[in-house]
């Protein structure tokens, strides 16, 4: 009979939730620009600004987090990518990702959000160009600094 661990299920669940929400942020991703196409239709005088965009409420404390987390995971993964480059052993490749997926969580929980909650202002960046442009800018300074 085998011996389920629940916490190593759940903290591989967590990472692959992260890793997966995490394709869908690139670097190419965060700095894209939104076209007028994709936007609609300007707004006019006599409908209310809150029209433009979603409204989304993401404290600023939460901006800074998924920041820091950010920055942290394109370093994991650009690191990772180097190493899994470097390598043809299929075994050291599948380690590789899940000390990878390990520290990306680490590496958010350490920002102060969980995983869920990094994943959702993610999927919320996709379409709240507002939300999009402060996280940028956030990033931007802890990238210089």
């Amino acid at each position: 009979m085998t011996h389920f661990n629940t916490r190593r299920f759940t903290t591989g669940m967590r990472a692959a939730a992260l890793a997966s929400g995490l394709l869908a942020l690139t670097p190419a991703a965060l700095y894209a620009q939104t076209s007028p196409a994709e936007t609609g239709p300007p707004v006019s005088a006599q409908e209310p600004a809150a029209a433009a965009a979603p409204a989304t409420t993401v404290p600023d404390t939460k901006i800074d987090q998924f920041a820091a987390a950010y920055v942290a995971v394109q370093s994991i993964q650009t690191q990772t990518s180097q190493q899994l480059a470097a390598t043809t052993d299929t075994k050291k490749a599948d380690d590789l990702k899940v000390s990878a997926e390990t520290q990306m969580v680490e590496a958010v929980q350490k920002s102060g959000l969980q995983v869920d909650e990094f994943n959702q202002i993610a999927g919320l960046m996709a379409s709240d160009l507002t939300l999009r442009n402060k996280v940028l800018e956030k990033v931007q300074q802890r990238s210089r600094g």
